[in-house]
């Protein structure tokens, strides 16, 4: 079994203020680990709460260089549970929901922090239609 250096979590945690991260000794822990299946049930070692791309390449590198396992969770939508790791760091791109709709070449393009019914709205006000489920 590996060890992982939990301390390392802990200082970036403090020396990026700007990029949330959620710890198992923080109070919003629980609830930022949760996912929309409730039968999953993973501890990760921190949660992080990407605001923008910079965010992102800054959690992934940080977790490649100290060869944490990264899952990358959007909605939080994965039956299978994807989207959230035991012993590792969740990428939450859920605060990330900029859409842009060119009605003119009938395409989106989306942050990963929509939901399929936020998407689905933003490209009916422009009459173009999609496929997928619901929120």
């Amino acid at each position: 079994m590996s060890r992982i250096n939990v301390p390392s979590v802990k200082v970036i945690h403090y020396a990026d203020p700007f990029c949330p991260w959620s710890l198992p000794s923080d109070p919003s822990y629980d609830e930022a680990r949760r996912v929309w299946n409730g039968v999953i049930d993973k501890r990760p070692l921190a949660i992080v709460k990407c605001k923008d791309e910079e965010d992102v390449v800054n959690t992934v590198n940080y977790a490649r260089e100290n060869s944490l396992l990264l899952a990358t969770r959007g909605g939080g939508h994965s039956v299978a549970g994807f989207g959230t790791c035991d012993n590792g760091v969740v990428l939450d791109l859920s605060e990330m929901k900029k859409i842009v709709v060119d009605p003119s070449s009938k395409t989106a393009v989306a942050q990963p922090g929509l939901t399929w019914g936020e998407f689905d709205r933003a490209t009916q006000e422009h009459a173009l239609a999609t496929t997928g489920g619901g929120d």
